[in-house]
C-alpha cells in the first residue's frame, strides 16, 4: 500500500511538472511599439523589379511613369556583337513588362542619360555619343514618337569632348539640355543649350573657366528662366563644390551660389519645391560620418541655403536623383556602400519636408547594385530606374526597374471589447478590432495575461475578431493585444484588466488540474495495472 502511494504521488508530481512545462510558452510576439509622432513609418516593400539587357554591359539612367502609368527608361546598352555602346530605350507597361525596346546609335558609342515623354506623346533623350579612337564626343538628343521610331537626331558641340547629361522640354515645346564642353574655353565649363522643338540650337552658353565645372541637372522655372546644378572647382571653398547657377529664358546668369566645405563636394540632381526654393541632391566628402556621403540642400528661390542634411555610414554613399513627394517630403535614390547585403546597393532615403529621415531602403543582393533614377508614382508608391549586377544575366551589369509600394503605416491599436470580471474554469468572449491606415489585411496576437496565447489569421482591416477564453486560475489578468498588417508592420498594443476572484472553495494547482484532466484518474488505473498493483 505504501508503494502505491508514493507511485501515485511520483506520478502526479510528474503529471503536474508537464502540465507546467507545457503552460511555460515562449512567447516574444507581443512588444510594445513606441513613436514619437504616434504613426510609425516603414520602408515600403518590393512591389516586383525588372531586368533588361543582354550578355554585356546594360544599365538604366533614367526613369518616367508615362500617361498610361507604363514607364519608360533610358541608359546604354552593349550590343553582342560590338565593342561599343548604344543607347537603350524601353517602354514598358504598368508592371514592367517590355512593350518594345530599342538601341540608337552608331559606330561608335552613345549613352542616353535623361528621358523625358513629350507633349506630343513621344520621348526625348539627352546624352552624348563618344569617339574612342579621338576623345571626342558631342552632346546628343534623340526624338522618338510613342512606339520608340526615331523622329529626329540632334548634336551639338565643339571640336572636343562635349556631353548631355539633363534634357527638359520648355514651355514654348523646345528641350533645354545641360552639360559639360572641352571645346570652348581653357577648362572643362558647364554647357547650357536651348534648342526649338525640332532639335535646332537657338542658343548656348558655358560657364565656367580655367578648371572643371559640370552641369548634372538642368529645370525650366516658374518664371521661364533656368535653375542648373553641378559642381566646380573655380569657385568655392573647396576641391570641388556644389555649383547652383539661375538663368533667365536666354541663358543669362541672374546669380549663382557655391555649397561645401574643404574637400570635393557635388551635386547630381535639382527639383523646384513648393515655396519656390529648390532641393538639391549629392554627395559630400566635406561634411558627414563616412568617406562620402548622401547631400540633401535646401535653398529659398534665391538660392541661399535653408538647410543641409546628410546621410550615410562609413563607406561611400551618393545621391543621384531628389524627387518632391505627395506629402511636402522628398526621396532621394542613389547607392551605399555602408548598408546593404552587397558590395554596393540602391540606397533610397524618404524624408520630410524638413529633411528629417522617415525611412530608409536599401535594395540589391550580393554583388553590386545602384539607384539612378527615382520617381513618386500616381499610386504613391515608387520608380527606381539602375542598374544590377546580383540579378539578370550573369557576370554583367543589366538595367534594372524596381517597383516600391506606397509607403506603410502601421495598423491602429486594437479596440479590445468584452466583459471585465468572470469567473475561472468559463469561456468568455471578445472581439478585437483594428484599422489599417492603408486599408491592409491584418491578424492579432492575443496574450491572455495567463501564459495562453492565440494569433488569428488574416482578416480585413476595421473587422471584428471574436475569441473565446477560460482563466483556469483566480487572479488579475492584463489582456495585450497587437495587430500586424501583411507587410509586417505591428500597431501599438493595447491592453485591457480581466479580473477574477477568489474561489473561497478548494483552489491549488493539482485540484486545478484534476479538474480539468478527468480522465486522469483512469490512466493512474491502467498505469498502476501495468505495474500489477490494481
Amino acid at each position: 500500500m505504501k508503494m502505491i502511494s508514493i507511485l501515485i504521488c511520483i506520478f502526479l508530481i510528474a503529471a503536474c511538472t508537464i502540465f507546467s512545462v507545457a503552460e511555460n510558452i515562449d512567447y516574444n510576439k507581443i512588444q510594445e511599439v513606441n513613436n514619437e509622432y504616434g504613426i510609425l513609418f516603414v520602408s515600403p516593400p518590393e512591389l516586383w523589379n525588372k531586368t533588361y539587357g543582354g550578355d554585356y554591359y546594360d544599365a538604366g539612367f533614367s526613369v518616367q511613369q508615362t500617361s498610361d502609368s507604363g514607364y519608360i527608361i533610358a541608359g546604354t546598352t552593349t550590343p553582342s556583337d560590338s565593342t561599343y555602346t548604344d543607347i537603350l530605350l524601353v517602354k514598358t507597361d504598368s508592371n514592367g513588362i517590355a512593350e518594345w525596346t530599342k538601341n540608337y546609335g552608331g559606330a561608335d558609342s552613345e549613352y542616353g542619360y535623361s528621358v523625358k515623354e513629350t507633349t506630343d506623346g513621344g520621348y526625348i533623350v539627352g546624352g552624348y555619343t563618344y569617339y574612342y579612337t579621338t576623345n571626342k564626343g558631342y552632346v546628343y538628343l534623340l526624338k522618338t514618337n510613342g512606339d520608340g521610331d526615331q523622329e529626329w537626331i540632334a548634336t551639338m558641340g565643339g571640336p572636343q569632348l562635349d556631353e548631355g547629361f539633363s534634357v527638359e522640354q520648355t514651355t514654348d515645346g523646345g528641350y533645354i539640355i545641360t552639360g559639360f564642353s572641352d571645346s570652348f574655353s581653357s577648362g572643362r565649363d558647364i554647357y547650357l543649350i536651348k534648342t526649338d522643338s525640332i532639335g535646332k540650337t537657338e542658343w548656348e552658353r558655358t560657364f565656367g573657366g580655367a578648371g572643371t565645372s559640370v552641369g548634372n541637372c538642368v529645370k525650366q522655372t516658374t518664371d521661364g528662366g533656368y535653375i542648373i546644378v553641378g559642381f566646380t572647382n573655380i569657385y568655392g571653398a573647396g576641391s570641388s563644390d556644389v555649383w547652383l547657377i539661375k538663368t533667365n529664358n536666354n541663358g543669362i546668369i541672374q546669380w549663382y551660389k557655391t555649397f561645401g566645405g574643404a574637400f570635393w563636394d557635388l551635386a547630381n540632381s535639382i527639383e523646384l519645391t513648393s515655396d519656390g526654393g529648390y532641393i538639391i541632391t549629392g554627395s559630400t566628402t566635406s561634411y558627414g560620418s563616412g568617406s562620402q556621403d548622401v547631400w540633401l540642400i535646401k535653398t529659398d528661390s534665391n538660392g541661399n541655403e535653408e538647410w543641409n542634411k546628410t546621410f550615410g555610414g562609413v563607406n561611400n554613399d551618393i545621391g543621384e536623383e531628389v524627387k518632391v513627394t505627395s506629402d511636402g517630403g522628398y526621396i532621394i535614390s542613389g547607392l551605399t556602400g555602408s548598408f546593404g547585403a552587397g558590395q554596393e546597393d540602391v540606397y533610397l532615403i524618404k524624408t520630410d519636408e524638413n529633411g528629417d529621415i522617415l525611412w530608409t531602403k536599401t535594395i540589391g543582393g550580393e554583388l553590386s547594385e545602384k539607384g539612378h533614377s527615382v520617381q513618386q508614382t500616381t499610386d504613391e508608391g515608387y520608380i527606381i530606374a539602375g542598374e544590377t549586377l546580383s540579378y539578370g544575366t550573369a557576370n554583367s551589369y543589366d538595367a534594372w526597374l524596381v517597383k516600391l509600394r506606397w509607403g506603410n503605416i502601421q495598423p491602429g491599436a486594437p479596440t479590445i471589447t468584452g466583459p471585465n470580471i468572470g469567473e475561472w474554469a468559463t469561456y468568455y468572449y471578445f472581439n478585437f478590432s483594428s484599422v489599417d491606415p492603408d486599408n491592409d489585411d491584418v491578424k492579432y496576437y492575443i496574450d491572455w495575461g495567463d501564459e495562453y496565447f492565440n494569433t488569428t489569421d488574416f482578416n480585413h482591416s476595421g473587422d471584428k475578431v471574436m475569441l473565446s477564453h477560460l482563466w483556469r486560475l483566480d487572479g488579475t489578468f492584463t489582456i495585450k493585444a497587437k495587430a500586424e498588417d501583411q507587410y509586417g508592420l505591428e500597431s501599438p498594443v493595447t491592453e485591457k484588466i480581466f479580473k477574477v476572484p477568489r474561489n473561497r472553495g478548494i483552489n491549488n494547482r493539482y485540484f486545478n488540474f484534476l479538474r480539468f484532466n478527468p480522465n486522469i484518474f483512469l490512466i493512474l488505473q491502467r498505469f498502476l495495472q501495468h505495474l500489477g498493483l490494481y
